[in-house]
């Protein structure tokens, strides 16, 4: 009886745990569904004109369906992380994905609207660019400004015909000039002038058989064993085809790279498993149709190749008369490279850890003489630093990536990062044997220090070409340092969020932000609270009184709507001439009634401040806030400090001062 009780009681708590299991997952799903639908409505809305100044304004989901890009089908979701590969301590940017298509046309892109965290917060952009391709592999262009879609759109469509064409091919595996059903599929796709080229060769060629009934020996037409679109031998049937790239060429006329694959082994595949052809298009009749095809001798576009066109030696018109023909066997079919990738890796392994132990065994007296000697990986471990989570990466300049494997570089090339965080801060350092790509003596080519919040309301494509911060070693403690102007900024922030710290912080508020403010800040707030109990004290509260502008304004953030942030995000900090700081902020907050009912993304306000920090008394505090009234940097503004007037020292006196 104890045994079964104990039983029941084991499957009653599995019950139990699956069930709550269950209700979580639910909750999960559900709290996921209505992100996304928020954040897709709110993108739906936005106005073109804010990710693209040349546009005229309309909402992007009737720009995209009845402007310009005309596009006949849209589909729109979450993505959490911008096609990047989250990390689950990682805060990353959030996207909503936009795929369209039109006309044999199509792609996607992606439009920032925050972070994977704080949600929807900063000023929509959109993210790296914006790709059209032609089904299915081909791209047609790129554009990074939203107004270059539509042109990109109205761009021809060339490869699916040619996609077609050697689909057919693939599957029939035509030898010779087509002829009956393989003739009936594949004509459709040609040019009149390629058309009337292989009747007329399909006519020499019956003309050839006639001369010799019972196959006499002499020069024969070269395209007879051939697979004329594709190639010799083994190429004479390929396994799968389909158009890679596409070139426009000044009459017109595309030239199209077909890759095709002869061989297939069952549980591993040749390194050369695949050749080119590369088919020329031409409009036709409203339409792309092969006009001719150059075919390769090897299996690459390399060496030696011939048209089509100039395949059909050895006739006059209809006539055979074994003129100009070259009765040399075609070029031999190259043998299948095998790369033994297992010594290759063990070589790329052993390059790697010749980098990094050359990185890690560097004097940080040669890099900087400023320093004494010391290796760097003992350097960065010392109390001086304080730096955790080191991480050392291979820069791969002592190997050289070829087709079939990989080659040692032999004159000394060497190359390697190292990365490491202190806090919030996030660095990392470049060190190379290499000045302007030849071998010299070893050097940090590029030091870099950022929050782990620097960058995600940036696109991609905004990103490469930052500036190093120094190329001196011992400027390293200085700029780990200085990020510490970005955490008490985030604090003060994250405070008015969770908060929503409205007029004079006091009580348990003011203790826990006054450690975050400069002396000059703090005794200009404690003036100003002895004027607002001044001012109580002279009105009563049932009278119609002049109140003070700050009464319950949002100090930190902005009056009204602005008041009451529900998300903040340090953008990032600029050094000033003085060595104070400007660190620029993003709050955001949304209410449950769009402003205009026709537009969701009314819903949300997103604006920003600048907190100017300096360093006092060895940390780094805010001094002042400049508040914005819009998303313009270069709009209207006004600081903190200036807000205070009415008072008189700690007496109210009025003057200056607006109701509210």
């Amino acid at each position: 009886m104890k045994a079964y009780s104990l039983l029941l009681m084991l499957f009653l708590c599995a019950y139990s745990c699956s069930a709550q299991h269950s209700a979580a997952e639910k909750q999960a799903a559900a709290a996921y569904d209505k992100s996304e639908k928020d954040a897709v409505a709110y993108v739906k809305a936005i106005d073109v004109k804010a990710l693209d100044p040349s546009l005229p304004s309309q909402h992007l989901e009737g720009w995209l369906q009845s402007g310009p890009p005309h596009t006949n089908f849209l589909k729109w979701m979450l993505d959490e992380t911008c096609d990047n590969k989250p990390d689950l301590d990682t805060d990353y940017p959030r996207c909503v994905r936009i795929e369209f298509s039109r006309g044999g046309q199509g792609g996607y892109f992606l439009i920032l609207i925050g972070t994977r965290n704080k949600g929807i917060i900063g000023p929509p952009q959109l993210y790296e660019g914006i790709g059209v391709q032609q089904a299915p592999f081909v791209q047609t262009g790129w554009t990074e400004q939203l107004s270059g879609l539509p042109h990109l759109l109205d761009q021809p469509v060339v490869t699916g015909g040619i996609n077609s064409f050697y689909q057919k091919i693939v599957e029939r595996h035509p030898i010779g000039i087509p002829t009956g059903s393989d003739k009936t599929a594949l004509w459709p796709f040609l040019s009149q002038r390629l058309t009337h080229q292989l009747e007329s060769a399909q006519a020499c060629q019956d003309d050839y058989f006639r001369q010799r009934p019972n196959g006499a020996s002499g020069s024969k037409p070269a395209w007879l064993d051939s697979g004329i679109f594709v190639g010799y031998s083994k190429r004479a049937f390929p396994l799968s085809a389909f158009a890679a790239h596409q070139e426009p060429q000044q009459d017109g006329s595309f030239a199209i790279s077909v890759p095709l694959t002869y061989v297939k082994l069952p549980g591993f595949v040749p390194d050369e498993a695949n050749w080119v052809v590369i088919a020329t298009v031409i409009p036709e009749d409203n339409r792309f149709v092969v006009d001719d095809v150059r075919l390769f001798d090897g299996l690459d576009t390399d060496g030696p190749s011939h048209l089509l066109s100039e395949t059909f030696t050895g006739c006059d018109s209809i006539h055979w008369t074994g003129d100009h023909v070259d009765n040399k066997p075609p070029a031999a079919l190259p043998s299948p490279h095998y790369t033994d990738w297992d010594a290759v890796n063990a070589l790329r392994n052993t390059a790697y850890n010749e980098e990094i132990a050359f990185a890690k065994a560097l004097d940080v007296h040669q890099l900087d003489p400023s320093l004494p000697s010391q290796h760097l990986e003992d350097w960065l471990k010392s109390d001086s630093l304080h730096v955790n989570h080191i991480k050392w990466n291979a820069g791969g300049c002592n190997i050289k990536e070829v087709k079939h494997g990989a080659t040692r570089e032999p004159d000394g090339r060497l190359c390697a990062s190292v990365w490491f965080q202190r806090g919030n801060a996030r660095a990392h350092i470049n060190v190379s044997t290499l000045v302007k790509g030849n071998p010299g003596p070893p050097k940090a080519g590029y030091i870099g220090v950022a929050d782990k919040d620097d960058g995600l309301l940036t696109p991609i494509s905004g990103n490469g070409d930052k500036a190093p911060d120094s190329d001196r070693l011992s400027d390293l403690p200085r700029l780990l340092d200085e990020e510490a102007v970005i955490d008490v900024t985030r604090n003060l922030y994250d405070a008015v969020v969770t908060r929503h710290l409205l007029g004079i912080p006091h009580g348990p508020d003011k203790v826990r932000i006054s450690r975050l403010l400069s002396k000059r800040l703090r005794e200009q707030l404690e003036n100003t609270q002895a004027c607002q109990t001044d001012y109580l004290r002279q009105n009563a509260p049932t009278a119609k009184m002049q109140k003070p502008a700050w009464f319950n304004a949002g100090l930190f953030s902005g009056d009204g709507m602005l008041a009451l942030p529900g998300a903040d995000l340090v953008d990032h900090k600029e050094r000033q001439k003085d060595g104070t700081f400007l660190v620029f902020v993003w709050l955001s907050n949304s209410s449950s009634t769009p402003t205009d009912p026709a537009s969701p993304a009314s819903r949300w306000r997103n604006w920003h401040v600048s907190a100017l920090v300096k360093s006092e008394d060895g940390r780094f505090v805010v001094d002042d806030v400049r508040l914005f009234g819009d998303n313009s940097i270069d709009g209207s503004s006004r600081l903190l400090s200036d807000s205070f007037t009415g008072c008189d020292g700690p007496h109210w006196v009025g003057k200056g001062s607006t109701i509210r």
